[in-house]
Parts: C-alpha cells; sequence; structure tokens
C-alpha cells in the first residue's frame, strides 16, 4: 500500500453506517430506486483505498493519467461513501488528482461548471455505467468536461489579465490621488483576491487611513464594491466577480 493511501485510511472521517438509497420521485407520486450504492464503514473503506490506489499506483494501472482520474472519479460517485456533499467531494477529487498528476501547479480550475450544468447527461452516464460496465461514454464526458474547464479558465485568466493591464495604467492612475506606483501595487493585490480589507494593505506597509483613501477611490471609480462585515468593511472587486457570473457554484 503507498504512502498516501496509507494517510488517508487511518485519518478517515466517519462514513454513512447504514444503507443510502438514490432516488427519484416518478410522475404518479411514486419513488424510484435509481441506485443503491454500497454500506457499511469497513467495506467503504476498503473501497476508498482500493480507489486511491489506483489512482497513485502508476506501475500496477497503466492507464492515461486523465482516464484514470474520469474513472477515480466513477468509482467515488458510485461508492457515495457520505450522507451528503458526494458531488461536491467528488469535484474537488478531480482537481486534486489533476493537481497530483502534474496538469495543474496550483488548485484553480473550476471543474465543477461544466458537470453543474450538463448534469442530466452526467448523471444519465453514470446510471448507464453502472448498469452496463461500459465506461466509454463517461470517460469522454469526464475528458470533454477537462478540456471544456480549461479552454474556459484560460480565457478567464486572459481577461483578469487585461483588467490588471487596464487598472493599472496611467489613464486610469493619473485620476486617483495619491503615490502611482503604490496604488499600482494595490490595484494587483486586488486582483489576486475577491475581496479586500484595509488590514491587506496595511501589511503592504501602507498607513490605515492612506489605505482607507485607495479603497475608496477605487470604490468610487466601480472596480471596488464596500460592504460592512461585523466590523470592519471590505471591498469586493466587482470587476473580477463579474468574470465569474453566470458560473453555476451550486451543488
Amino acid at each position: 500500500m503507498n504512502k498516501k493511501s496509507h494517510n488517508i485510511r487511518t485519518n478517515l472521517p466517519n462514513f454513512q453506517s447504514d444503507l443510502t438509497r438514490l432516488a427519484n420521485v416518478n410522475a404518479m407520486g411514486g419513488i424510484d430506486i435509481l441506485y443503491t450504492p454500497p454500506h457499511g464503514k469497513s467495506l467503504l473503506q476498503k473501497l476508498m483505498i482500493d480507489m486511491l490506489d489506483f489512482v497513485y499506483d502508476a506501475d500496477t494501472y497503466l492507464i492515461h493519467p486523465l482516464i484514470k482520474i474520469a474513472l477515480a472519479h466513477y468509482q467515488f460517485e458510485s461508492i457515495h461513501p457520505f450522507r451528503d456533499g458526494n458531488g461536491r467531494t467528488g469535484r474537488i477529487l478531480n482537481i486534486l488528482f489533476l493537481c497530483h498528476k502534474g496538469y495543474l501547479t496550483y488548485p484553480i480550475l473550476y471543474a465543477s461548471s461544466y458537470i453543474i450544468k450538463n448534469k442530466g447527461i452526467y448523471y444519465r452516464l453514470l446510471q448507464t455505467t453502472r448498469k452496463t460496465q461500459n465506461y466509454n461514454e463517461f470517460i469522454e464526458y469526464m475528458l470533454n468536461s477537462f478540456k471544456n474547464t480549461a479552454k474556459t479558465t484560460l480565457e478567464i485568466v486572459e481577461k483578469i489579465k487585461l483588467l490588471i493591464i487596464e487598472y493599472t495604467g496611467e489613464e486610469f492612475l493619473n485620476d486617483l490621488k495619491g503615490q502611482k506606483s503604490l496604488l499600482s501595487e494595490v490595484i494587483e493585490l486586488i486582483f489576486k483576491k475577491v475581496y479586500v480589507r484595509n488590514a491587506d494593505l496595511v501589511d503592504m506597509g501602507i498607513h490605515r487611513q492612506t489605505a482607507a483613501t485607495y479603497l475608496d477611490q477605487l470604490t468610487d471609480k466601480g472596480l471596488l464594491q464596500k460592504e460592512k462585515v461585523g466590523r470592519d468593511n471590505i471591498y469586493k472587486n466587482i470587476k473580477l466577480l463579474e468574470l465569474f457570473e453566470g458560473e453555476d457554484i451550486s451543488d
């Protein structure tokens, strides 16, 4: 057993131990059982370890890493180890596996988007694969999700770069009061986060009052939106958030 699997084995959360069924309400108001996942902690633990060994053991399982991730996702969703949150957890695991296999340096790919937007096909393929044990269509679907999401993410990154160029350019900075080089650094910080606080600028060595002035100016210019949270004001990067509009982040 590899070290990663051993660590998972010794730090497992409480799996659902009783019987869980995935069901739909039919047109007549009755219940249609779609799938009954395995249950019992010892069995779930074994299945999870098998799944992780499949992902991490490159010598035994000579399969292309992306296909392996697609199959591991199917395995996890079929094991269905938790009472709730299996969908979210499975999609997070996709990202972690992509990082582990070297396809991502940082976990910035929002892989949930494609699956959520095409969830009817996704659930149909899960069910069909469970019945037929033919994995081809499900693998193709998952590979398309990786490709589509990578393309979308690159487009968003390019748009962020253009926004940074626009808001750190002379035309925009000349309309602000303060040290231009420092304001440029503040704007670059703002585009590294969805929101900032006054304290984030203070950490850069900017005086608290000066920081407040800079943030209020950027709010007046429409880059930020000020919101009171508890005792603090947070400043949300509106332009950055607009790039992600339409990206459904529900389960």
